[in-house]
């Protein structure tokens, strides 16, 4: 119960901490002031002339008072404008509280929501994973909108209060934009080019001086970007890499069709040893499910769609050693975040 109570309690923070005392609007926010989340290796944006404080959770709000009003611990004292938080949790909090080890993240989020009357559930793209998403009212009284999802073993939640006693569209779009602002970090810029590859009916960026290559393996095709422009000939004799290489393959098929996405995911990476469950990502609109481990070539990190009646699709990121791949999942993930349906 005590686990319980504290996942409830996440949940309850990000979307407190304002009232229905003022009138503000989106118009005019330009997001250009920055929080660095070190820990998990990631940064998100907020408005111009906002403030943060980064304690046992990143709070954000519209100026210094209502600031001190989030972090002060004292219920009584409430922020009058909107306000952004994030906190995290490690998955035991959450395993520990359901009594399972492999929880869904429905299943997590129906227990981090059990405080909270919920208007609207939706599922949002953040930082390419599957977030779900939610609007309502805490135990307080008060709107905002909160956001759940996984990553690298740990559950994050993004969360916006509002001012006012409804979610507004102007609302929703600043925290969509806020959203849509994180994205993880490498040791060196991540530059993606303005020039994508359509692959089906999908446009698909990469990174400027990497080098793309049509692919064949057997029953996929589709197209690859290798960092290394040598590994092509590497890849298309065995199939391997030694730099990093990011695949997208489809392939047509009815077997799969009545597989979730976290069964194609095992599908394609049975032979994985150390295996890491990576947890759901949304590309587009349609759910993914993430695995990553070592096979007899490498490493290899796959993000398998859910099939549908004719075809399979998966994106993966390649690499000779884990350290080479891991290296490379900021720039895979900067991929994933950016593909967009085909003009």
């Amino acid at each position: 119960m005590k686990k319980r109570l504290l996942v409830i309690a996440l949940i309850g923070m990000a979307i407190s901490g304002f009232t229905l005392a003022q009138d503000s609007s989106t118009t005019g926010y330009e997001l250009d002031q920055t929080v660095v989340v070190s820990t998990l290796d990631f940064t998100f944006a907020y408005p111009n002339g906002w403030v943060h404080d980064i304690g046992q959770r990143v709070s954000v709000a519209e100026n210094e008072d209502d600031l001190a009003a989030m972090i002060d611990d004292d219920t009584a004292t409430q922020p009058s404008g909107y306000t952004l938080t994030f906190s995290s949790a490690p998955k035991s909090v959450f395993t520990d509280a359901l009594s399972n080890d492999d929880p869904t993240l429905d299943e997590v989020v129906a227990v981090a929501t059990s405080s909270v009357e919920v208007d609207v559930q939706f599922d949002l793209p953040i930082m390419a994973r599957r977030a779900v998403s939610f609007t309502g009212v805490n135990a307080s009284g008060r709107w905002g909108v909160g956001s759940v999802w996984e990553m690298d073993g740990t559950y994050l939640i993004l969360g916006m209060g509002t001012p006012e006693a409804e979610i507004t569209d102007a609302f929703m779009e600043l925290y969509v934009a806020v959203a849509a602002t994180m994205k993880q970090f490498a040791d060196d810029p991540i530059e993606l080019g303005e020039e994508p590859v359509v692959v089906g009916d999908l446009s698909v960026p990469y990174p400027l001086d990497w080098t793309v290559e049509e692919l064949t393996v057997d029953p996929f095709t589709g197209v690859g970007f290798f960092a290394d422009a040598a590994d092509i000939a590497v890849w298309n004799a065995d199939g391997t890499t030694g730099a990093a290489a990011f695949q997208v393959l489809t392939a047509s098929t009815t077997e799969l069709a009545d597989l979730s996405a976290r069964e194609a995911a095992e599908n394609v990476t049975g032979i994985l040893e150390d295996t890491s469950i990576e947890g759901e990502f949304l590309i587009g609109d349609t759910v993914g499910f993430g695995v990553s481990g070592m096979d007899v070539n490498g490493y290899v990190y796959v993000v398998s769609m859910t099939p549908t009646d004719d075809s399979w699709m998966f994106y993966s990121l390649t690499a000779g050693d884990r350290e080479t791949g891991e290296a490379a999942i900021p720039v895979f993930m900067a991929m994933l975040q950016q593909i967009s349906a085909a003009e």
